[in-house]
């Protein structure tokens, strides 16, 4: 058994791995979302030197994966290159022999920094053994832009539902300055950047480089990325249709709100009216950031609070009734970076765009 790194090369012997321990025609490693996801950003934001995703290999045969993409980080203002681990995964038939252990501690020696989303109790216990590492939730918001249609997509009903469902599909009326549609972040958008990110405590540097590798070259989906001006400044959001199969009805999945609290709250009716104009019932949005999100709580957003008579689903595609009803990240960080202050996760940016959270489920 050795472990060693994946390239493109690898992607047939990867595929069958994942049809044998996962499922068939698993999303991840289809060949042009695998490429996007791992040869890209190592060669964008790593050094080029295919130290990203790892395998074991038994007699030229996967037994075992970590999928990791290079990604940049800030951490306190700094910029650090570090990964998000989207895949982990051991042949059934070798667990209990510690091999997936031994594929974490290889990634924790390659990136001082690693961020998961949706990980287990399990990968986060292991990585917790080796060094600090945090596990913490997400606040869900929401927004009701049709409330008959969107009383079809709750996993409960009755009067008390239609009522709150009326209640937030309540948005005050605010004017911006001026919106365009944005197919490629520019200089403009790097210079917002430069000047807003200094507000986050952890987060991925989200430079314009970044964001078009993230939402404008997305091989399976195609984003509305948007950037107000408002009295106040920039605002940027970034958000997706997703059709709900079996149904006419579709959801925005909002993936970023970059700026400052004022701006947000300025540009966000303009913003569910250009969602509403595509005809989505709901909007949500996942987010660690108190501020952004109590600058979408005074502008119409709602937190998800999941009550029996009110039971907002999380997953779409399909529409299932999920246990999770929120994400979880485990965020890793070394002992020669770790600080207390990491634990305020609510000043962390962390969002649904993050860390493979937002990609095909079939």
């Amino acid at each position: 058994m050795m472990i060693t790194n994946v390239g493109i090369q690898d992607i047939e012997a990867i595929k069958h791995f994942f049809d044998k321990v996962v499922r068939s025609d698993y999303p991840t490693v289809r060949e042009n979302y695998f490429q996007w996801q791992f040869i890209e950003t190592d060669r964008i934001f790593g050094e080029g030197n295919n130290k990203g995703p790892i395998m074991l290999v038994d007699n030229d045969e996967v037994k075992g994966v970590a999928l990791v993409s290079k990604t940049p980080f800030l951490l306190h203002n700094q910029r650090l290159v570090g990964g998000c681990n989207h895949e982990w995964y051991v042949d059934p038939e070798l667990i209990g022999r510690g091999l997936g252990y031994q594929l974490l501690q290889e990634l924790l020696e390659r990136n001082s920094i690693i961020l998961a989303g949706g990980q287990s109790l399990y990968y986060t216990n292991l990585m917790g053994r080796s060094r600090k590492t945090h596990w913490f939730e997400t606040p869900r918001l929401y927004t009701v832009l049709n409330v008959t249609d969107a009383e079809e997509l709750l996993l409960s009903s009755g009067p008390p539902t239609k009522s709150y469902l009326e209640l937030c599909s309540i948005v005050p009326d605010r004017n911006v300055l001026s919106s365009r549609r944005v197919t490629c972040f520019d200089e403009i958008y790097d210079q917002f950047w430069l000047d807003t990110r200094d507000i986050y405590l952890i987060t991925i540097e989200r430079t314009a480089k970044y964001m078009n590798w993230r939402y404008i070259r997305h091989p399976s989906f195609k984003y509305d990325c948007w950037c107000f001006e408002t009295a106040t400044g920039l605002a940027y959001f970034v958000w997706r249709c997703e059709k709900v199969p079996g149904t006419s009805l579709s959801v925005a999945r909002i993936c970023e709100v970059i700026g400052d609290p004022a701006s947000i709250s300025s540009a966000y009716s303009t913003a569910c009216n250009e969602m509403r104009a595509t005809g989505v019932v709901i909007a949500d949005f996942f987010c660690t950031y108190a501020q952004t999100n109590m600058a979408l709580a005074e502008s119409g957003m709602h937190y998800v609070i999941t009550q029996p008579e009110f039971d907002l689903p999380r997953l779409y595609s399909p529409l299932s009734d999920d246990p999770r009803k929120t994400i979880n990240w485990s965020l890793s960080i070394s002992d020669k970076l770790f600080k207390m202050d990491h634990r305020n996760y609510s000043q962390c940016y962390f969002t649904k765009g993050d860390s493979n959270q937002d990609r095909p489920n079939t």
